[in-house]
């Protein structure tokens, strides 16, 4: 540690070789108090109504919510039931599968839908959507994944989500799924 001396008179400045080093005795007081600081600030941005985990939708996008009621009213003119938020899981091999929770299904017609927003895409990755049309194709599940869809690009979203379910129930009672 370096000693600090008073110099009473001196014709040239000498300054201390090395570095100096506060002791660390006083930085504990400051830093719970800016700890203080910042649990405080968090608590008071909590208490504003604001909500946590997830991301919230844009207010551009259709939420889940009202793409729900819509497809469900779909579902309901076709004499279909169905269970909202079905889990089902998709096997690609040997130990790898993933566990889904689709919107609506109806297990014994095998027939679910989902619309995934962003809290949706980590889990209806395009591996998983490309599975589900490949199992569409076949023996099923027939799972109709629907993106998310803008309000302002399609002024007509509640035609356009009824158009897209009536289309995927036309085409499975076409194959005579339904």
């Amino acid at each position: 540690m370096l000693e600090v001396k008073q110099v009473r008179k001196y014709s040239i400045a000498k300054y201390p070789s090395g570095n100096y080093q506060e002791p660390p005795g006083h930085l504990l007081p400051e830093f719970l108090k800016d700890s203080a600081l910042a649990a405080a600030m968090m608590l008071l941005v909590e208490s504003c109504g604001t909500t946590t985990g997830g991301i919230p939708n844009a207010p551009e996008m259709v939420t889940e919510t009202e793409a729900r009621s819509i497809v469900n009213r779909v579902l309901q003119n076709n004499g279909i039931t169905w269970q909202n938020d079905a889990p089902l899981t998709l096997s690609f091999g040997s130990g790898d599968t993933v566990h889904l929770v689709v919107d609506g299904y109806n297990d014994s017609l095998r027939v679910g839908y989902e619309y995934a927003n962003d809290n949706d895409y980590a889990t209806f990755t395009p591996r998983v959507t490309a599975a589900l049309d490949s199992l569409a194709k076949a023996q099923g599940p027939y799972i109709e994944v629907m993106g998310e869809i803008n309000r302002y690009e399609h002024s007509n979203y509640e035609q356009l989500l009824e158009m897209s379910m009536q289309q995927f129930l036309d085409t499975l009672r076409a194959h005579g799924v339904i």
